[in-house]
């Protein structure tokens, strides 16, 4: 009897042992297992945090953005609104003042439509007139003063008018306007049409300081010359 409680009392102390033993075990492998399962929550956690703080600035930015943008659309509006209230104004008193000054105005035009020779007549009836546009000048003729050959100037011009494609009305406002020095003399002894005529003009030059006038200018100093002697 005694031999079986002793080995009785010894299974029990090696149960103990084994469940003393495996308590241990337990205990360290769940510790271990919470241990992970913490440092995973955290884990979790920290990413989630992050997450929430990327987005949460990404929507501000964008509620940032939005609300500007409604701003400035609305302060557009407001100056477009403001604008539109100047002008109406400024029509307003545009119309004020034409209403005001409307019956000195039309007393101002019956004395003017009574009054034979006035402005608003010689107005009604203009005078017809065509001037003459001068191309632009991509090649400037030279200028004649009346003391340099004839000849070679007239080359000259004519070399810089076929450059510039000058018609005949344009040829003889060019050579009008490149006159200088005793050479605008010509132009008192021309009508404005002899004068807007290139050839008529060139014409007249030709007979002042041509060949042809040359040489009586030189006859006439070596007859001077001669009588002198």
């Amino acid at each position: 009897m005694q031999q079986k409680f002793e080995e009785t009392s010894g299974n029990l102390r090696g149960m103990e042992l084994k469940l003393i033993e495996n308590g241990s075990n337990l205990l360290e492998e769940t510790s271990g297992k919470l241990e992970n399962l913490d440092k995973k929550l955290l884990e979790n956690y920290t990413t989630l945090e992050k997450k929430i703080m990327e987005n949460s600035s990404c929507l501000q930015k964008q509620i940032g953005e939005y609300v500007d943008g409604k701003f400035e659309e609305i302060e557009n509006k407001l100056v477009t609104v403001e604008e539109f209230q100047n002008k109406f104004l400024e029509v307003e008193r545009k119309i004020a003042t034409l209403s005001l000054g409307s019956g000195e105005q039309q007393q101002v035009v019956n004395t003017a439509l009574k009054s034979p020779g006035s402005d608003i007549d010689r107005l009604s009836k203009p005078e017809l007139s065509s001037p003459v546009e001068i191309s632009k000048i991509r090649m400037k003729p030279p200028q004649f003063d009346g003391k340099s050959s004839w000849v070679n100037y007239l080359r000259q011009f004519e070399a810089a008018a076929r450059a510039n494609g000058w018609s005949l009305a344009e040829k003889a406002t060019a050579l009008t306007l490149a006159l200088r020095g005793d050479a605008t003399d010509i132009l008192q002894t021309l009508s404005l049409e002899q004068q807007d005529d290139y050839h008529q003009l060139v014409k007249h030059l030709e007979m002042r300081y041509g060949q042809s006038h040359l040489e009586h200018v030189y006859h006439s100093q070596l007859k001077n010359r001669c009588q002198k002697k």
